[in-house]
C-alpha cells in the first residue's frame, strides 16, 4: 500500500504518455503536411491537440516532486517541446491570417 503523501502525485505521473501522444500527433501532422499539398491550411488546427497535450505534460511534470521527475522512458523536461509547438502553432495561424488578409 502506498503512503498517503505519495498517493496525491499519482495523477501527475501521466505526463509521459501525454508527451508521447503530443509527439506522435505532431509527427503525423508534419508528415501529412509534407505529403499532402493542401494540408498546410489545416495544420494549425491539427496541431492544437498536440499543443494541449504537451502543455498538460509540462504542467503535470512541474507538479511532481523532484524524486519522481526522472524515469527510464523520459528524462527530458516536456516544457521545451510545448514552447516549440506553441510558437509553431502561433506562426501557422499567423501565416493563414496573412494569406486571408492579402486576398
Amino acid at each position: 500500500m502506498r503512503a498517503k503523501g505519495l498517493r496525491k502525485y499519482e495523477k501527475y505521473e501521466t505526463y509521459e504518455p501525454l508527451q508521447m501522444i503530443a509527439m506522435l500527433i505532431a509527427l503525423a501532422a508534419l508528415g501529412a503536411a509534407i505529403k499532402i499539398p493542401g494540408f498546410s491550411m489545416v495544420l494549425p488546427f491539427i496541431l492544437l491537440p498536440a499543443t494541449v497535450c504537451a502543455g498538460a505534460a509540462a504542467y503535470f511534470h512541474h507538479k511532481l516532486p523532484k524524486s519522481k521527475k526522472c524515469s527510464p522512458f523520459s528524462r527530458c523536461h516536456p516544457t521545451p517541446f510545448f514552447i516549440v509547438l506553441l510558437l509553431g502553432n502561433a506562426l501557422a495561424f499567423l501565416e493563414i491570417a496573412l494569406k486571408l488578409w492579402r486576398r
